[in-house]
């Protein structure tokens, strides 16, 4: 363990063109990998700034010899509070004219900055989105394409009302987007929150932005892990910081005055379609198992009865053929769970009714 007192390394007063930040706590199986990748940008001129959130592991030594290795590398230490305070802290330090966000178990494309930064050049945008590729745990820098392959691009200005006209895709992660740095003078996630916090955050970027770039480019690859399968107190709390999101998103429509169709199409995109496929998860994984309801099942139904009270009906807001696919896909990519579905059939007619319960709900 490390000790804090904000010590800071490297950090000077050069500007670079990147900020990229990178929050850091007991990824040290990982870190090297993300670090490397972005050490090996073929666009040079970028600062990454590693903030160690009281890490316990050995990754505050490792972000320590990329700074000795590389100047452009620096580590702040603090201790822990949390993603969104970790991602305040790079912010708050940030030197460049653009800022980008990786997460330290994940790792991007050796033309990430350059891609990005590329077209938010050419068409003068303050906000560029990409894509991303799942990747397994045990993934490594060989297992990232040569070349990145950009089918298209889109650019539109007014970013917020195009998402809600449907005429725009977007990423609700805080990663796989370029911001200019002006644009998160005011803005900061909030510490309060512990899970989904880039959920509001995305949207209030677009609402701020002036000119949004989208391009399909799978820039960022984010690494699925075992460890981040949810618990049943991380389900709870993923249901409630949903929907506050979405709440919060409803009212930021209202405020700039969105018609019903767009707000039900923003609130999809700000936490309603994460929503329905944890409810998914859920109703699936947990309530066909047991004929008792789990936790995460009374929480999911207390918070949609919450969320129509308040004027959602998450129904709206997700497009039908999305949630069949939703379904579809979580099967499939889980064969388990054709072996629970058909268990629960036999051994108790409670198992199958409170999972329907959940997708009448959804669906």
């Amino acid at each position: 363990m490390q000790p804090f007192n904000n010590q800071i390394t490297n950090i000077d007063t050069n500007s670079s063109i990147i900020s990229c930040i990178v929050p850091v706590y007991n990824v040290a199986v990982y870190l090297e990998a993300c670090l490397a990748s972005i050490a090996r940008q073929t666009f040079a001129d970028f600062e990454c700034i590693c903030v160690d959130d009281g890490s316990k592991d050995e990754s505050g030594f490792i972000a320590e010899r990329f700074c000795q290795k590389d100047r452009r590398f620096h580590l702040v230490r603090q201790p822990n509070q949390g993603l969104s305070a970790a991602r305040n802290s790079g912010i708050k330090r940030a030197n460049g004219r653009y800022v980008f966000f990786v997460d330290s178990d994940d790792f991007i494309h050796p033309e990430t900055f350059a891609h990005c930064h590329k077209l938010a050049v050419n068409e003068g945008a303050d906000l560029v989105c990409c894509d991303f590729q799942e990747m397994p745990e045990s993934a490594t820098l060989d297992d990232i394409p040569a070349l990145l392959s950009c089918s298209q691009h889109m650019a539109a200005n007014q970013p917020l009302a195009s998402v809600a006209d449907g005429n725009i895709p977007i990423r609700v992660s805080a990663c796989v987007k370029l911001y200019a740095t002006d644009l998160l003078r005011e803005l900061r996630f909030d510490e309060s929150v512990k899970l989904h916090e880039d959920t509001f955050f995305s949207l209030q970027v677009l609402d701020k932005a002036e000119r949004l770039v989208f391009s399909d480019a799978k820039i960022y690859y984010y690494r699925t892990r075992r460890q981040s399968l949810m618990t049943t107190k991380r389900h709870k709390l993923s249901f409630v910081n949903l929907s506050n999101a979405m709440m919060q998103t409803r009212q930021l429509a209202l405020d700039r005055g969105l018609s019903r169709q767009q707000t039900n199409r923003l609130i999809g995109e700000g936490g309603g379609l994460v929503f329905c496929m944890l409810a998914v998860e859920v109703a699936l994984t947990r309530t066909l198992r047991s004929a008792a309801k789990p936790e995460e099942y009374e929480t999911c139904l207390e918070v949609l009865r919450k969320l129509k009270k308040n004027g959602i009906n998450i129904n709206y807001s997700i497009p039908l053929f999305l949630k069949i696919g939703m379904f579809v896909s979580y099967t499939l990519k889980k064969p388990a769970m054709f072996r629970i579905i058909a268990k629960a059939g036999v051994r108790s007619k409670n198992c199958c009714f409170n999972a329907a319960k959940i997708w009448s709900k959804i669906f």
